[in-house]
Order: structure tokens, then sequence, then C-alpha cells
């Protein structure tokens, strides 16, 4: 199973927007429901994207909470996306490997927080077959990211064409935004990639800053989403921006970081990116 970390040293980039349409987006080239969506921020807000009622609060993590089969909580969305809500937890989780079911404590150890309970979530996602798992994780370092980290197949941060992202990037290229036990290998390579949100490209302050970051970033920089007022109208529908408006400047820009991401997961194991693979828009920043 490929898994896809979106990560970001700070909220309001709009992180969960592009994990849920990314997986919108692969899931529609793929077998229903080989695709999921599996949401590590206890804001619980990727449900949003897919039509799930604002009142339903149900998730892996609050089934943990009630002792309960955590795959119960999976959602098979009418897009093909497996949908893994976070949930809501509003009583303490016991830290006993005892206090869960014995399938969901087999991987645990005295003391450990629920965020170590993600392997038999993972499981359970690789035995409904999920071939490539879309994680939406909480901005900053978190132990739920750092056990996802071991298992990462391709990490992406997302900053905006900002100041403070432009100001930041020094450190999210030591991985510093991960915590202190990222896997060197992941840094590098095709393991890991940068995406720019919301860049406004009638702004020049914005524009300066977005070509800054990929001449410095260069094939590192997987994709570049344009500030598009298509992205709040289809999330006010509760609906993927690529299927609300097709025809819009965001949707074609995360067309071609779903492309750029496929690309990604297919050659993980070589170390150089051609420039004919790098979708026209970047190709075009670069130039």
């Amino acid at each position: 199973m490929n898994i896809v970390l979106l990560a970001s040293p700070k909220g309001g980039v709009g992180k969960t927007f592009l994990a849920a349409n990314l997986a919108a987006l692969l899931a529609s080239r793929a077998a229903p429901h080989s695709v999921a969506l599996l949401d590590l921020d206890p804001q619980d807000s990727a449900r949003l994207h897919f039509g799930r009622l604002a009142g339903t609060r149900d998730g892996w993590a609050s089934r943990l909470a009630r002792k309960e089969d955590p795959a119960q909580s999976f959602v098979a969305t009418s897009g093909g996306v497996l949908l893994v809500p976070h949930g809501e937890v509003t009583s303490p989780v016991p830290d006993r490997p005892d206090a869960v079911p014995d399938d969901c404590a087999k991987e645990l150890t005295p003391g450990e927080p629920p965020s170590r309970r993600l392997g038999p979530v993972l499981d359970a996602l690789a035995a409904r077959g999920v071939a490539t798992l879309i994680c939406d994780s909480r901005p900053g370092r978190d132990e739920t990211v750092e056990m996802v980290l071991s298992r990462t197949s391709l990490l992406l941060t997302v900053l905006l064409a900002d100041p403070a992202s432009a100001a930041l990037l020094p450190e999210c290229e030591k991985g510093w935004h991960l915590g202190p036990r990222v896997p060197r290998d992941l840094l590098g390579g095709r393991r890991s990639g940068y995406v720019l949100n919301q860049v406004d490209w009638s702004f020049a302050l914005s524009e300066r800053i977005a070509r800054g970051i990929a001449e410095r970033l260069g094939d590192r920089l997987v994709g570049a989403i344009c500030r598009d007022v298509a992205v709040m109208a289809g999330l006010a529908h509760a609906s993927p921006v690529a299927e609300f408006a097709p025809a819009s400047e965001a949707a074609r820009d995360l067309r071609a970081f779903a492309d750029a991401v496929e690309q990604r997961l297919a050659s993980a194991g070589t170390e150089e990116v051609v420039a004919e693979e790098l979708p026209p828009l970047l190709r075009g920043i670069l130039s």
C-alpha cells in the first residue's frame, strides 16, 4: 500500500483541501475504494469535502475511545474514496493495551498515547484492498505523523505563496516540522516533494514568492494550485473541485498535481526527475 502523507509546519495552508481533492482525483482513476483518505487531524474536517454531515463525528479515534473496532468507521463515498474520518474524542482514551479490542492492542505497549494505535487502522485498510492511502495530518509536529512517517511512500509538504511559508522553507527542507524521528531517506529523492497552494498570479508578491520557491525547489515542487473561487464553492457544496467545477483553473492545477503524484509513486525507486515529467504549469514557472 502506497502511503502519501501531506504535512505542513503551519495551519491554514489548505492541507485538508489538497488531501481530499487528491484522493478524489486518484480514486476517479482507480478501482472503487482502492484509494483511501485517512484523517489524522482532530479537527476532523476531511469528511466535509465528501458530503458528510457536520453533526456526524464518528471516526477511527472515537471508535478506539469507545473500545470498538476502528474499521467500522470507514465510509465508502459515492466518488470512490474510502474515507476514514478522525472522529470526535470526548472522553480520555485509556493508555492500557488491554483497554481496546485485541486486534487493536497488538502493537501497543503500556503508556502509549492513542496516536500510536494507527497500526491496526493501516492493517485494516490494507485488508480492504486499499492500494493508495492519502493521510491528512495536523499542522506541525505530532506523534501520529511520526508513526506514519515510517511507512510513508511520498511526503508532501504544503506551503502557501506567502512570506511566512517562504521563511519556513529552510526548516521544512530539514524536516524540522515533522519531529526528530524523520527517516533521513524520506527527505530526498523521489520520496518527498512540496505543494504550493493558493497562488495568486494576479498579485505581484504572490507571484514573486511562487517563482522564488520554484527556483529553489526545482523538481521537488510537485504542484502549484492557483487561488480560485471554485475552491470555496466546491467546499460549500461538499464536493471535490474537479467534480463541482471541472473547467476551473483550480481543477486544472489539481489534475496536474495528481498526475505528478502518480508519477512519483510509480518511480519512487529512482533519484531524479526529468524535465518532461514536470506538469506544464511547473515547467512554465521554472522557465
